[in-house]
């Protein structure tokens, strides 16, 4: 039966929960998760620990709707989609670690009792533009000499991962990623181009996949789940304006002072004071009136 409606996109952060913290979707999260982080024994069980979707926060789009999740290790995992690269990333992605590693620690436990935390942001944008081959780029803790491990405890307790969606892509679909990250870049194409032939190819012999495509198809023909993602995309687009105008306005008042400056070097400098006001104010890129004011 054809869908009667496009499909949903699933780098929007709400679309995402939709898919990876219900109960249908738990396969497909932990597939995704064995992908990205390829860990040494895979996961077998997660537990989201904030599946709910609050109204107020669907129009908040200061709050990010990410996913945490818990491992059978106790391993806290915090999964974010991100539409746009705002500055302070790295420093927001830390923070969101050290909250993580701090919360864990109650009234009466010891520090030994804590869990590695891992933070994972999945960019909708190029971030690492650098590094034309790399979509993944992760930061932990390490002892920085060679020398015998002294404190072991501190290894692999913080982590944070970055994966760029449309370059991971374009590598899986020009097939140009290793096959040690081939599954990822299915994933990664997914994500980008959900309805395309490629992630239908990759469907055949994923099963995880093929489900978490089921589930977007579900929640595309669902009305109560494409109201949620209609308010959260135009929450976005008004959250991005406010963000590019505080940018530009304070872009606008720099160069207005940097003209200002030179008006004032000008007319305080012998070889120019006595230029006519036009001429001042053509250097200047400000108007005659402006000139005639300071002069």
């Amino acid at each position: 039966m054809r869908p009667k409606h496009s499909l949903l996109n699933p780098k929007l952060d709400v679309v995402f929960k939709l898919m990876f913290a219900s109960r249908r979707g738990r396969k497909a999260l932990i597939a995704h998760l064995n992908a990205a982080l390829k860990p040494a024994s895979k996961i077998t069980k997660v537990k989201v620990l904030n599946p709910e979707i609050p109204k107020i926060l669907v129009d908040d789009k200061g709050t990010e709707l990410d996913i945490l999740a818990k491992l059978e290790d106790g391993t806290l995992i915090d999964i974010e989609m991100q539409m746009s690269n705002h500055t302070g990333m790295a420093e927001r992605a830390l923070f969101y670690a050290s909250r993580m590693y701090a919360s864990e620690l109650r009234k009466g436990h010891t520090y030994e009792g804590l869990r590695p935390v891992i933070v994972l942001f999945f960019l909708a944008t190029d971030l690492f533009l650098d590094r034309p081959r790399d979509f993944h780029v992760s930061h932990s803790l390490k002892q920085d000499d060679d020398g015998p491990t002294a404190m072991a405890e501190l290894q692999g307790q913080m982590q944070i991962h970055f994966f760029e969606i449309p370059k991971a892509y374009r590598l899986w679909h020009q097939r140009q990623l290793p096959i040690s990250q081939v599954g990822l870049g299915e994933w990664m194409g997914f994500f980008q181009k959900p309805d395309s032939p490629d992630v239908a190819e990759a469907c055949m012999a994923n099963p995880e996949l093929k489900d978490a495509k089921e589930i977007l198809e579900m929640i595309s023909e669902d009305v109560n789940s494409r109201e949620i993602a209609r308010m959260r995309e135009k929450a976005r687009l008004h959250w991005d304006s406010l963000i590019k105008f505080a940018k530009d306005e304070g872009r606008a008042e720099g160069e207005l002072a940097a003209k200002k400056a030179l008006l004032h070097s000008l007319l305080t400098n012998p070889l120019t004071a006595n230029l006519p006001h036009d001429e001042i104010a053509k250097l200047c890129g400000l108007s005659v009136s402006d000139v005639e004011s300071v002069r």
